[in-house]
């Protein structure tokens, strides 16, 4: 049995406090009612999405909602309990949370199932090593860095090349134990947990690891080193266990830090701390790339799946024009943005965003538009566009199968060439009629669930006339959730606001885009951003 650690939940991209759970055997419920413990009002969120649950020491989670829920980017099957790790990263809807277990979580690599403690190194003192120590550089043996160097290379994720990292280490033959450790801060509180550990083969995985090493390292910003010191030989510490030389240096900017045991090695100190700060730099800089490269192929699939799709930032197809302008954010998301022509010369426009990231998101997008020309070619109304699309996603048929668990977020409507419009809302809730120079935030009748969330619903929609000239204002998320520095939210109010006085479809996009930038304040996108004005002009 594993012991009971303390789970929290912090909300990637801002505009949500961490939240936190001691583990004492209750469940902890997740979703949009007011009644849970994790409320999320977005209404892709089902009323009771997900649950938490400690068992044995470990926590799981289990998925209610009909919506879904991602693990590791991997759907959760329904009321299945999946056990979460240090690190974990869980997506309800629009929201992606990452997991931190206190002290005593799972060790990734441990090979005993041993988890060492944290204690207060008061038997020694933490000691800055020199500069000119650490260039010492003819004390390298150079065929043991070549090859962590080449293993390093060829990890494709954090937690493979942290295991590799500490692996390559001890394999060395120089250091007792390797461990990367982690500062975990959930509020005023801190502690720290380890993410990847080795150790020789008669070597004790469970000794404990020097709280001052590694803040020392960590507050110093370069290696510290933790020397033996008779004065405290009688104390309680990491030297009563046998402890009594150990170095520590930060890994980059990421908040971890690599430590490794020199104890019982005699004459090879001398050569410990240079070899394991050139070590440490190619780690920091080997996870910099693959955070880099993972970031920018995620990107670069979203935008080339929907640069395909998109109809172009300009155009005019049937009795509508548009202004259009599309953005990628911090994480990869699935915008969508469509216009159609009916056959008797009305149009129908779509605008919305897939739930999830990546590439799987960018696929459901594809089907989606696909499947949505396809109905409105054959003369299908928008409800039932809207019900077939629904359905088969909820389905996970045919093209669609990349995305199983997935659901769109969608505010569509069609307009006839006399002006007679219908809109229906399912689940996205942005959307601006702008008569004029007179913005009102435009909340139709109808609607229903995402696409996807509930299989054959009866979409129904609302009407709204339109006059000549009259546009209709869509965004994503991306600007409505996008927080500042503070982490506030800028929610739909400002956006209206902005709208005020604004005369044509490139001046509301504008207006937007510009406001968006104002307010995040120079933070990156927390997701996509899709902004699209739509002028009504019967031919």
């Amino acid at each position: 049995m594993l012991p009971a650690v303390t789970i929290t939940l912090r909300f990637e991209g801002g505009g949500h406090p961490p939240v936190s759970f001691v583990a004492d055997g209750v469940p902890r419920s997740i979703g949009r009612d007011a009644g849970c413990e994790i409320v999320l009002s977005d209404r892709s969120v089902s009323r009771r999405h997900a649950e938490l649950r400690d068992r044995d020491g470990a926590w799981e989670l289990c998925s209610r909602g009909q919506a879904g829920t991602l693990v590791g980017g991997q759907p959760v099957p329904l009321d299945a309990w999946v056990p979460l790790r240090h690190g974990s990263r869980v997506t309800i809807g629009p929201y992606r949370l990452r997991v931190d277990l206190a002290d005593g979580g799972v060790v990734n690599g441990s090979t005993t199932g041993a988890v060492p403690a944290f204690v207060d190194g008061v038997g020694g003192r933490v000691a800055t090593v020199p500069a000119h120590a650490l260039e010492s550089l003819a004390e390298l043996r150079l065929s043991a860095l070549t090859d962590v160097a080449s293993r390093l290379a060829l990890a494709d994720d954090e937690d493979a090349l942290e295991r590799v990292l500490v692996d390559a280490l001890v394999d060395a033959g120089d250091f007792r134990r390797a461990v990367v450790a982690e500062r975990r801060v959930a509020g005023a509180e801190s502690s720290w947990g380890v993410r990847a550990m080795a150790a020789a083969a008669d070597e004790d995985e469970a000794k404990p690891i020097s709280r001052t090493l590694l803040g020392g390292a960590l507050d110093a910003g370069s290696m510290v080193r933790l020397e033996d010191d008779l004065r405290f030989s009688g104390a309680q510490s990491v030297m009563a266990a046998g402890t009594t030389a150990a170095l520590a240096v930060p890994l980059g900017t990421t908040g971890r830090v690599l430590a490794v045991d020199t104890s019982d090695r005699g004459a090879r100190r001398t050569s410990a701390a240079p070899f394991v700060n050139v070590v440490a730099r190619l780690a920091a800089l080997a996870l910099e790339s693959l955070t880099r490269r993972q970031l920018s192929a995620e990107l670069a699939e979203a935008r080339r799946a929907q640069a395909r799709l998109l109809p172009g930032e300009r155009g005019t197809r049937g009795c509508v024009r548009w202004t259009m302008s599309s953005r990628p954010g911090l994480q990869v998301s699935g915008d969508l943005f469509a216009v159609f022509a009916r056959p008797d010369g009305g149009s129908v426009v779509f605008l919305g965003d897939v739930a999830g990231k990546g590439a799987p998101a960018g696929l459901v997008m594809a089907a989606t538009v696909a499947y949505a020309e396809a109905a409105i070619a054959e003369g299908a109304s928008l409800e039932r566009v809207m019900e077939r699309i629904g359905t088969h996603i909820a389905r996970g048929g045919g093209s669609m199968e990349a995305g199983v668990g997935s659901f769109v977020t969608v505010f569509a409507f069609e307009v006839s060439p006399h002006g007679a419009c219908s809109a229906v809302d399912a689940g996205h809730s942005f959307a601006v009629r702008m008569h004029g120079d007179r913005a009102e935030l435009l909340v139709p009748e109808g609607g229903g669930p995402p696409l996807g969330a509930v299989g054959d619903f009866p979409y129904t929609s609302g009407a709204v006339l339109l006059a000549p000239g009259d546009r209709v204002v869509l965004f994503s998320d991306g600007i409505s959730e996008q927080p500042n520095a503070d982490g506030v939210m800028m929610g739909c109010g400002p956006v209206v606001s902005a709208l005020q006085g604004s005369s044509g479809t490139d001046e509301d996009v504008a207006r937007l885009l510009s406001l968006l930038e104002r307010h995040a304040q120079g933070e990156p996108y927390f997701d996509d951003v899709t902004v699209a004005s739509i002028a009504f002009e019967p031919a």
